[in-house]
């Protein structure tokens, strides 16, 4: 007798990769779509225009998959691991879509995670303007050292209010590295964005004696 495959065999194989193909087809399909739901209407066109100016990243972030937009009650929340002590401030990775945001503030938070997830306490805080940021540019989020960050976790919350304006300051979304932690997002009140997951932001760490 023939040890080779039956026909009936090859068949079921063949089936099951065509299957295999469609599933990725349609999640494809989905993530890209995702990428761009979290972009209000008028910043929707102008990311796809501005997106081949994202510059080349590095770390535990990859290429970019997508933006979000600072306004609405929108709250975002960016887990962060510290590896030496004297963390004295951070820098945030902005979008534009080209144009000059209209001028609101930004608040945010720099908050103690324990190792179980609960948020401990907030550590420092404070606000930025629109006007501070640039597009592909960083804020730069300075506060008085913290002495035992060494090996800590922090979670760093920007809250806005309920601004509607006509041409949002937005944070770039990054597809995550390694150990890099997801980001996460939410509204006071109501449905939150939809944003292409996994995502994370492009946060960078500033140690006491550090420039820019």
């Amino acid at each position: 007798m023939s040890s080779g495959a039956s026909p009936i065999t090859v068949a079921a194989s063949s089936v099951r990769v065509v299957v295999v193909w469609a599933v990725c087809l349609v999640a494809l399909a989905a993530g890209t779509g995702a990428a761009f739901r979290g972009v209000d209407a008028w910043a929707r066109g102008a990311f796809a225009e501005h997106r081949r100016h994202a510059p080349s990243t590095v770390s535990r972030i990859g290429e970019v998959v997508g933006s979000l937009p600072l306004a609405n009650e929108v709250v975002v929340r960016q887990e962060i691991d510290v590896e030496r002590d004297g963390l004295a401030g951070l820098r945030l990775r902005t979008v534009t879509w080209g144009a000059d945001p209209s001028s609101y503030d930004c608040n945010w938070s720099l908050v103690e995670v324990s190792a179980d997830g609960r948020s401990l306490r907030t550590v420092r805080s404070g606000t930025f303007p629109t006007a501070a940021a640039t597009d592909w540019g960083y804020v730069d989020l300075r506060f008085e050292p913290i002495a035992g960050s060494l090996a800590a976790r922090y979670a760093l919350r920007i809250t806005i209010g309920p601004e509607s304006p006509v041409k949002p300051l937005g944070l770039p979304l990054f597809q995550p590295v390694g150990t890099a932690v997801e980001v996460s997002v939410r509204r006071r009140r109501g449905e939150p964005p939809a944003i292409p997951r996994p995502a994370t932001l492009d946060v960078r760490l500033v140690h006491a004696g550090e420039g820019a």
